[in-house]
């Protein structure tokens, strides 16, 4: 069989949480060192079979645990396959400028993996339609930060949360969208994509977007309102659509941001100047018919169905 030319496919997997406690496993409960084990069999077992796969179809590849991923390693290549669960997606994701991602979740059984599109039983033909471009792949899109005029070197596949050093104090800072400016104290703000919309911003009071949708959401969470100025708010929420761009002044000492949760932090001083907006690299990502699901079964209720009945 003719396979589309790729020649450059690059492995990146995780590492287990067995391997992490193996150090201290004697204090820990053999129920759970058992199911630690389990795990991790499993998941070296998903690798190594991806891995005889590419060898017998002949392509040539790669494989990098994900605690050694940069940019530079993922600047020059084509097809990255993801093994592990959600977290390996996210964690790739970050480092790559443009390609096709494909996530495979390696240990369904203790993982979620909406953001893979395969297991250890069906991965085959998801590599092999993808070599023959018979696959869809969802162009997605991610959130680029700049702080006081510097790009950030990551980018945020789910959402960006902005707020206090502490979480439980107060954020402060200025923002500013298009000519409308505005003083905030609140909890922090959420900023995320089509597929971040389902998590934190829509708990704070966001919408579910499709996932073809290319604006980021803004939402504020806990504001503390002043009376006087209640009517006056226009940014607690809004839209980013491409070419547009949100700013946050910072008027906190010590703030940060936390990229698609805690995986990536960057803190930021008073005074820094943090420019928001949507990247124009490309990303194809391959997910899961659980998250397709999902987003049909949410808008197919809400298409059919209104307050108060059918």
């Amino acid at each position: 069989m003719n396979y589309i030319n790729i020649k450059n496919i690059l492995i990146i997997y995780k590492k287990t949480q067995y391997e992490s406690i193996l150090k201290n496993k004697n204090k820990i409960k053999n129920s759970y060192i058992i199911n630690l084990l389990f795990n991790h069999n499993t998941h070296y077992n998903c690798l190594q079979n991806v891995i005889k796969f590419l060898n017998k179809i002949k392509k040539p590849y790669l494989t990098i645990p994900r605690k050694y991923l940069s940019k530079n390693i993922l600047k020059k290549k084509m097809f990255i396959i993801s093994i592990g669960g959600d977290g390996t997606v996210l964690s790739t994701s970050h480092f790559i400028s443009n390609g096709s991602l494909f996530g495979i979740n390696s240990s369904p059984k203790y993982s979620v993996g909406l953001f893979c599109a395969a297991n250890n039983t069906n991965f085959k033909k998801y590599i092999i339609k993808y070599l023959n471009k018979k696959i869809k792949q969802i162009i997605a899109s991610r959130i680029k930060v700049f702080i006081n005029g510097n790009p950030f070197k990551y980018l945020a596949l789910n959402e960006i949360l902005i707020t206090n050093k502490f979480p439980a104090n107060i954020s402060i800072y200025s923002i500013k969208k298009g000519n409308i400016y505005e003083k905030h104290k609140n909890s922090g703000i959420w900023i995320s994509t089509a597929f971040g919309s389902t998590g934190a911003s829509k708990s704070s009071g966001g919408y579910i977007m499709n996932l073809k949708n290319n604006d980021l959401q803004f939402r504020t969470r806990e504001t503390y309102y002043i009376k006087k100025h209640i009517k006056k708010y226009k940014l607690l929420y809004g839209i980013i659509k491409p070419l547009e761009y949100l700013y946050i002044i910072s008027l906190n000492k010590n703030m940060k941001i936390f990229f698609d949760g805690t995986y990536i932090i960057k803190n930021i001083s008073f005074g820094n100047i943090i420019k928001i907006f949507k990247n124009s690299k490309t990303l194809k990502i391959m997910v899961s018919k659980k998250m397709l699901n999902k987003r049909q079964r949410y808008f197919f209720f809400q298409n059919h169905y209104t307050e108060g009945g059918i």
